[in-house]
């Protein structure tokens, strides 16, 4: 998995940012939760704040971004900020 490449490299109080342009679960979710269980020196960090405000109907309920054709006529993308405490 290339997160478990990229986290070594990752400074306590860096951020990692994984993005994809797909939103199929194997790719997004699970890649997500697979990497925090291993390496629990990270936690997801919402992009709420981090966003411009008509943005955010584009955050999903954990805080990434996370985009549908059928909903918003640009292609499945999905972003999340991982930060490493």
């Amino acid at each position: 998995m290339i997160l478990n490449q990229a986290a070594p490299l990752v400074k306590p109080g860096g951020r990692l940012v994984y993005a994809v342009c797909t939103n199929t679960p194997e790719e997004t979710d699970r890649q997500v939760a697979t990497f925090l269980a291993r390496h629990p020196d990270f936690h997801l960090e919402p992009l709420a704040n981090l966003v411009p405000d008509d943005w955010r109907e584009l955050l999903d309920a954990h805080g990434c971004l996370r985009t549908w054709p059928h909903c918003y006529g640009l292609d499945g993308f999905f972003a999340a900020r991982l930060a490493r405490s």
